[in-house]
């Protein structure tokens, strides 16, 4: 069960990530695996935290408002 649960956010990181910066440039980031692997992580997850960061900064914003 703790398996498909961090796929699931394993997943939700690639895809909060691509949804950021787009698909191509994703691809992009993932092509310098070979010039610095251990980044790669870093990366993807930094970009995830910056979307779903953004969502809730925007949750918020329209809660205040409303």
């Amino acid at each position: 069960m703790l398996w498909w649960r961090l796929n699931g956010l394993a997943a939700a990181t690639y895809i909060g990530a691509a949804s950021l910066i787009g698909f191509e440039a994703l691809a992009l980031v993932l092509g310098y695996t070979t010039a610095w692997p251990i980044a790669i992580p870093i990366v993807v997850a930094a970009l995830a935290l910056l979307f779903y960061g953004r969502q809730l900064v925007r949750r918020i914003l329209r809660r205040r408002s409303s």
